[in-house]
């Protein structure tokens, strides 16, 4: 019998989309049918232009002067606009007398005026010239803000390329060339240019000399000039994730100026553990360079004046630099002493991220009396300016492509064109958890226990994929995936514990620290993995016996006073006003005036926080149990009581400690761990919950799951609670209902389907179909087929649900 069903993806529509995805180049008013296209991928990928954010290229732009010579600059791989700490100490006063040092793009016209690429404009018979804005010199002006005309960008572009120069365009005698609107001085680079493709003539000889370049021109322009200038684009030769630290007194300062006898350690940090060797090298301003084969520098090893300082990281077993920070500082061994250049160190948080990680980077300055302009690098094309005039500067920024990331910032005086500059390199991994399921990604070295469906939430019996399975679904997963229903209210798990921690955030972020400044900004939060409807009754205990308690479902930072308190959370079952967990943190809260003062009372303990990684785990599977505690001058003893019996001690300065454990019965296992200071006798203490189940019942309904031996009085629904009358599924009759969360269906009303034809001639009907239609991020789609057209009331069958990441 012949029958026509209807197919239909049934789009369960929520608030949000999807994520922005671009072309090669990140320029969105740049499309593939443009005429500049080709040109500007090209010069993009080649890292002659960069993007600042904004994602647009401005095709149809005039340039100005200034813009023009760095980018031109640019093509021949020379990263003026970001300078390197030679063309800081080389070009320490202008070129041109209108040429301030805070230009944006000093560095490049220097550089271009040192290489005769670029040249100013000649004064006239009575001594003077004037420029676009109306300003009028009596000294050779750079006229920044003048619009590029045609002929000039192409002989700048000539001259970049040694294609043409001043010489030979004194000494040419060949005028062969009909170039009707070009006069004596230009036709030879106006002849040229036409001669390798710079400029296209007209139908008449005429090139448009004087009219103003666009954006887009000049991107066609330059792109057919990049095979002349021979050099390919600078390649980050950095592989290991490096910044320098300066301390004082064994304690982390962002100080960039030091005085007379004023003693300070220069350290190199990696997330990377190796037996590295190290080579500093100091450069003073002045012209010194000092050189140093150890790990560590000290202050007094700087000379009086501004230091530019770098130590490269080798690699033993190459014995190639691997990575470079560096950092300006200035020392006075006399407050009245005279320096050449800003102080400035680059901090990164983390070092080590993934392309989801929101790096933040601060940048602290020495002072000075004049406002301060920042330009950051962030080593993927990105750049970014602010003129905030602070002595600190915060950037944060995401890395879309894996990779190891180069991070500059460079400090500009706005009156006196002091300058400092320091970098550190940054290493960014793919996210091994896009989908956000807590089930890694599956690859090369990790082939087994991993996410077989790793862009969209599963689970890790189902290896990573949404759960698929016969039996009903209960509220919780059916409103997950998008299903319109009504659900009595859901009932607390009868468990007498469950699992619990207490997770520490900034900016949404979970953060191994255990030590924060009084102002800083962070959230405690309870994580429980078990659903249902808690009561929560926080409890903030000092040393000193004061004591101050919340009732709301997470603190913050700002409800700590300064001192060292130990914050725990009793989770309560509102049904029976029992307690089910209450994991314990010690943090340490500093007066940024006086962070080290150990005479308060409030101070006597450490920072400890104590993370279990999953919380919820099937027996003999491992949990990785995090120990973080506060940086001590001292080393601590760490130890950690599993709760089973088993219990680890290690006395060292790390101050963060990751251990794996196995449990071998299932149940709730309280963990507790106490960090003490071994000289100050200071002491933190962390407290968790985790939960052990039995695989064979991972839905803990208490039907265990059918196997080849048990093949009835078994669970039919393994991934959702059910009863044991209904096979482990929950029942499917709503009208005396016996079990929690019975859920009763509405009419979805035809809501979000989209209908494709497939005809089948017999039963099961194999038949595949592919629509094509525009979907967004938390879609939900579920393949079902229904009753003909115009009913589509009556469900005949549904597949497996698809959540849209």
């Amino acid at each position: 019998m012949n029958f026509l069903k209807k197919i239909a993806l049934i789009l369960v529509m929520c608030i949000g989309f999807g994520s922005q995805v671009f072309a090669e180049n990140p320029f969105t008013d740049i499309p593939r049918n443009s005429p500049y296209y080709e040109a500007v991928d090209d010069l993009y990928n080649n890292g002659v232009i960069s993007d600042n954010g904004s994602h647009l290229f401005h095709p149809n732009d005039t340039m100005k002067r200034d813009f023009y010579v760095s980018l031109v600059v640019g093509v021949g791989c020379k990263k003026c606009t970001t300078p390197s700490t030679e063309d800081i100490r080389k070009y320490t006063t202008s070129p041109y007398i209108d040429l301030p040092k805070v230009n944006p793009y000093f560095y490049c016209i220097a550089y271009a005026d040192g290489q005769k690429i670029v040249r100013g404009y000649v004064l006239d018979q009575n001594g003077q010239t004037s420029c676009q804005d109306g300003n009028t010199y009596t000294s050779i002006p750079f006229c920044a803000e003048n619009t590029t005309s045609r002929i000039e960008a192409a002989a700048i572009l000539l001259r970049r390329a040694n294609l043409w120069n001043e010489e030979l365009n004194k000494r040419n005698t060949d005028f062969s060339l009909k170039i009707p609107d070009t006069d004596k001085y230009w036709y030879g680079y106006a002849k040229k240019a036409i001669e390798v493709g710079l400029i296209k003539a007209r139908s008449d000889g005429s090139i448009g000399q004087d009219e103003a370049i666009t954006r887009g021109e000049f991107a066609i322009m330059t792109s057919k000039i990049l095979g002349f200038t021979q050099c390919n684009p600078i390649k980050n030769t950095n592989s290991l994730d490096a910044k320098i630290i300066i301390q004082q007194n064994g304690q982390d300062t962002k100080k960039t100026e030091f005085g007379k006898d004023e003693k300070c350690v220069f350290v190199p940090k990696t997330s990377q553990s190796g037996n590295w060797k190290y080579i500093w090298t100091i450069t003073n301003r002045n012209g010194a360079v000092k050189e140093f084969k150890q790990k560590e520098i000290e202050c007094k090893n700087l000379d009086n004046g501004t230091s530019d300082i770098d130590v490269q990281i080798i690699d033993p077993e190459t014995g190639e630099s691997i990575s470079n920070p560096t950092t300006t500082i200035n020392t006075k061994k006399n407050p009245d002493d005279k320096v050449s250049g800003l102080g400035v160190i680059l901090d990164a948080d983390p070092l080590t991220g993934t392309t989801v990680t929101n790096f933040n980077f601060t940048t602290v300055v020495s002072k000075t009396p004049n406002p301060t302009t920042q330009k950051i690098d962030f080593g993927d094309g990105t750049q970014t300016t602010s003129t905030e005039g602070t002595e600190t500067y915060t950037d944060n920024h995401i890395y879309e492509t894996p990779g190891t990331y180069t991070v500059i910032s460079t400090v500009t005086d706005t009156k006196t064109g002091k300058t400092g500059q320091s970098t550190v390199t940054v290493t960014v991994k793919e996210d091994e958890d896009p989908d956000k399921d807590g089930i890694l990604n599956c690859t090369e070295k990790r082939k087994t226990n991993c996410d077989k469906c790793p862009l969209v939430k599963g689970i890790r019996e189902n290896k990573g994929c949404p759960p698929v399975d016969t039996g009903e679904h209960t509220c919780k997963i059916r409103k997950q995936y998008g299903e319109k229903i009504i659900c009595d209210t859901p009932k607390n798990p009868e468990n007498s514990k469950i699992d619990t921690q207490i997770i520490v955030t900034q900016d949404n972020t979970p953060t191994n620290k255990t030590s924060f400044t009084s102002g800083e900004k962070c959230v405690f939060v309870p994580k429980i993995s078990e659903g249902g409807q808690w009561k929560y009754e926080w409890t903030i205990a000092y040393p000193d016996g004061k004591v101050e308690k919340f009732s709301r479902e997470t603190i913050q930072c700002d409800d700590l006073k300064i001192g060292t308190p130990t914050i725990k959370v009793k989770i309560i079952n509102p049904e029976t006003e029992k307690p089910v967990g209450d994991p314990e943190v010690t943090v340490n809260i500093t007066d940024p005036k006086n962070p080290t003062d150990s005479k308060d009372p409030n101070t006597n303990a450490i920072g400890v926080s104590l993370y279990a990684t999953p919380q919820k785990q099937y027996l003999g599977e491992e949990i990785i149990f995090t120990i973080n505690v506060e940086k001590t001058k001292n080393p601590t003893e760490k130890i950690i009581e599993f709760g089973d019996g088993k219990n680890f001690t290690v006395t060292d300065e790390r101050i963060k400690i990751p251990l794996s454990h196995i449990y071998e019965t299932t149940g709730i296992y309280t963990v507790k761990t106490r960090a003490k200071d071994t000289k100050t006798g200071k002491v933190g203490i962390a407290k968790v919950q985790v939960k052990i189940i039995n695989n064979e019942d991972p839905d803990e309904d208490g039907v265990l799951n059918c196997t080849e031996k048990r093949k009835t009085n078994c669970d039919k629904c393994p991934l959702v609670k059910g009863s044991k009358d209904n096979n482990g599924c929950p029942p499917t009759n709503p009208t005396n209902p016996t079990f929690p969360n019975i859920c009763i269906l509405e009419k979805a009303k035809n809501q979000g389907i989209i209908q494709g034809g497939a005809i089948c001639h017999e039963c099961p009907c194999y038949n595949s179909l592919t629509i094509s239609s525009l979907i967004r991020e938390c879609d939900t789609l579920f393949p079902t087929i229904l009753s003909p057209a115009p009913d589509l009331s009556t469900v005949y069958s549904r597949g497996s649900f698809y959540l849209v990441q």
